[in-house]
């Protein structure tokens, strides 16, 4: 099993929030709040057994349920500036998250006007260390996935 920790995954995913935090403004949306979820395994550091660290699988496979012990959640709200962008190993997700996100602007109708909008995703680490879509269906469970939610406001 091929892990990364929770430092290493972090600037990843504050990666792609940065991309749909600056793209999200030409699609008529502003990001608001992203919460994630981390599903984590813990690990032994070093010897005699006294250290421990939280590590998230890097594996996309199918077929297995999910079995973690523990969850790491964070809300994340965007600080003002301008983003740095260049491409990462977290341009898929980003582009997924927009491609979802474009959609709250074009939902409303004459009778109702969208004042927010959210949007759901699993990810998982693959063993290049990008940030990939989980597209799973039916009964299968994704190894190592984990969830974003995303909250986005229509702009004037």
């Amino acid at each position: 099993m091929s892990t990364i920790t929770v430092d290493q995954l972090v600037p990843k995913i504050e990666n792609a929030l940065k991309a749909v935090h600056a793209k999200s403004k030409d699609l008529g949306i502003t990001l608001m709040t992203a919460e994630v979820e981390l599903s984590l395994d813990r690990v032994l550091v070093g010897e005699g057994g006294v250290k421990f660290d939280f590590v998230v699988e890097v594996d996309v496979g199918g077929s297995q349920k999910r079995s973690r012990g523990q969850t790491l959640s964070l809300k994340l709200t965007p600080k003002g500036g301008a983003a740095k962008l260049g491409h990462t190993e977290s341009d898929e997700l980003a582009e997924a998250i927009l491609g979802l996100g474009s959609a709250i602007k074009r939902a409303g109708t004459s009778s109702f006007a969208v004042t927010e909008g959210t949007v759901e995703v699993e990810f998982a680490v693959t063993t290049g260390g990008k940030l990939k879509v989980v597209v799973a269906g039916g009964e299968r469970e994704t190894k190592g996935a984990h969830k974003m939610k995303l909250a986005f406001k229509p702009t004037p």
